[in-house]
């Protein structure tokens, strides 16, 4: 397990000429008394499934335990760590997607901002419950204009300072969990003299639904709809002033904080579905016969379920790389918890969509796991923050020098104002970026990876000199230009994925010896020399593409409200 790290944050480094390996070596593992834990609760978890084809699934996590796995045995709970946990969410979703994100709402969304947040007497009252399943506890932030963008919300709280309560009054849409949870994690405008000209300070408060929580209907979702997604209404709610989780006007902050944490839950997620489609997909093509033998002969479709594999290697190891960082209390991993969920997501989009492809007509039935998932599966996308949105984050996370729970503050305003933001933003690298060398040789890699090694410190120079380049070439355009941000992105999550798999690969080769690290050695060389391609790519063509190459046919279109060339 790594060690309690005060620095910027790995990848935070790589954009200013540092490369932190005490963030990567030695690859992070359960201890065993939390592996053997884990292992019998997987077990158990794989047997219910076997077994109760419709049994209730929520009784038998809380009775196994899984919603208290975080929570400190004080509080009723396991007070396992949370990679413990994410195996877990892992296994969940090999058995059911839907079942995932139920679980990872309540554990995760619901339960961390009181962990994090709440005073002694919430913690009490709550946790115990919450570890038992005897509390269902949902979060409800979006609004109908405020998704991505959480400075937009309208739900508001007033303090009562004679009652010393607040009064929250607004409407909250497309809440998990909105129908029947008992109590919500809810994001509100403070209304109160000293907050009224400033839109960012929010606060998080947790109410019950016996405050005066009202729902809608259910609605009806192209998947997931056992979940009971409605919205959620407060009409003069009033809450008592210990239910306000952390200091008023630090909701933004602590709401952020939360996210981070669930969008490492959600990669969890994308890597149990990925592992269950390419055992559904290698199992299908051992078998299907096509022109005199198995469709898994045939090139294009063991291409298909070796990138499909590849993928799943890569988040697995960023993944639990990243979840390890919490573990060690470290204060920054916003961008490596983006990089997850942006990875996870894509893939698991990318490699159903080939799973499809292999297993063809027999996966489009309605009975089908592979129908079923296609359904679920576009909730990832957007959930936890929109993939898009997520891309320019790290962009301009990685260049801002503000701390994690600054950043996506910074980053909104950003959006909105980006000349103003050039200062904050290109000044800093520029000056930071022009005197960097690779300070850190990665001695630590395992000698049998010297080649990949030495090729990772080359792409980390370059990129660090085309940034470089890019900001003086145009440097009153840059941030308006969100090609050149998604290409940083993209590159950014290469550079983190090439990281997490030499830690990894090095690590199995120091446990298992050289000779029985055959096939991980040989998947991160092809990683490697793939990912070598890719960037330079990307490097090359940073600064050439350019929002305005499509402005005018985009301006058309949106003019014509459609297609605008119709032949007749």
């Amino acid at each position: 397990m790594i060690k309690q790290i005060k620095t910027n944050g790995y990848l935070k480094g790589l954009f200013y000429g540092k490369i932190h390996d005490e963030y990567l070596f030695p690859y992070p593992s359960l201890k065993k008394e939390e592996k053997d834990i884990i292992q019998s609760s997987i077990n158990s978890i794989n047997k219910f499934y076997k077994t109760n084809k419709k049994g209730n699934s929520r009784d038998f996590f809380g009775s196994l335990g899984v919603f208290g796995l975080i929570i400190p045995q004080e509080y009723g709970g396991a007070g396992l760590s949370f990679s413990s946990f994410l195996h877990i969410s892992e296994t969940i979703s090999k058995k059911s997607f839907s079942d995932a994100i139920g679980v990872g709402i309540e554990t995760v969304m619901g339960t961390v901002p009181i962990l994090l947040y709440g005073n002694e007497q919430t913690k009490t009252t709550y946790l115990p419950k919450i570890s038992k399943g005897e509390l269902k506890i949902g979060f409800a932030l979006t609004e109908f204009h405020a998704g991505s963008d959480i400075r937009s919300i309208d739900t508001y709280a007033q303090y009562l300072p004679q009652q010393k309560k607040y009064k929250i009054n607004g409407k909250k849409v497309w809440i998990f969990l909105g129908v029947d949870a008992d109590a919500f994690i809810v994001l509100a405008k403070m209304r109160k003299p000293k907050f009224e000209k400033n839109r960012d300070e929010l606060s998080l408060f947790l109410v019950n639904r016996t405050d005066g929580i009202e729902s809608g209907k259910a609605e009806k979702l192209s998947g997931l709809n056992e979940l009971g997604v409605s919205e959620i209404y407060f009409n003069d709610v009033e809450v008592d002033e210990s239910q306000l989780l952390g200091e008023e006007g630090d909701g933004f902050k602590n709401a952020v904080n939360t996210l981070n944490f669930g969008r490492l839950e959600l990669a969890a997620e994308t890597l149990g579905v990925l592992k269950k489609i390419s055992k559904i997909t290698t199992e299908y093509a051992l078998q299907r016969k096509q022109f005199g033998k198995t469709i898994s002969e045939y090139g294009l479709v063991q291409e298909k379920i070796y990138n499909m594999v590849s993928d799943t290697f890569i988040l697995e190891s960023m993944l639990y790389l990243t979840s390890a960082f919490i573990d060690a209390g470290t204060e920054q991993y916003a961008i490596e918890a983006a990089v997850c969920k942006i990875f996870g997501s894509e893939s698991m989009i990318k490699h159903l969509d080939n799973a499809i492809k292999i297993c063809s007509g027999v996966s489009y039935l309605a009975t089908h796991e592979l129908s079923k998932l296609l359904k679920e599966s576009r909730v990832i996308y957007f959930f936890q923050g929109t993939n898009d949105i997520l891309k320019l984050f790290i962009a301009y996370s990685g260049i801002n020098k503000e701390s994690d729970t600054k950043k996506e503050l910074s980053f909104l305003k950003a959006l909105t104002e980006p000349l103003k933001s050039l200062t904050i933003f290109s000044d800093i690298l520029v000056h930071k970026i022009s005197a960097a060398t690779v300070n850190n040789d990665l001695d630590r890699v395992n000698p049998i990876l010297k080649k990949e090694r030495d090729l990772f410190l080359d792409i980390v120079q370059r990129f660090w000199q085309t940034i470089e380049s890019a900001f003086k070439k145009n440097e009153k355009d840059i941030l308006k230009n969100q090609f050149f941000l998604k290409k940083i992105s993209q590159i950014t999550i290469k550079l983190y994925s090439l990281s997490a798999i030499l830690s990894r690969t090095s690590e199995t080769i120091k446990t298992k010896g050289g000779e029985h690290s055959f096939q991980e050695i040989e998947l991160t060389t092809k990683i490697f020399l793939a990912e070598k391609k890719s960037i330079i790519e990307l490097l090359d063509t940073l600064i050439e593409s350019s929002e305005e190459d499509i402005d005018a046919i985009v301006r058309d279109i949106y003019k014509h409200k459609g297609y605008p060339f119709d032949l007749i």
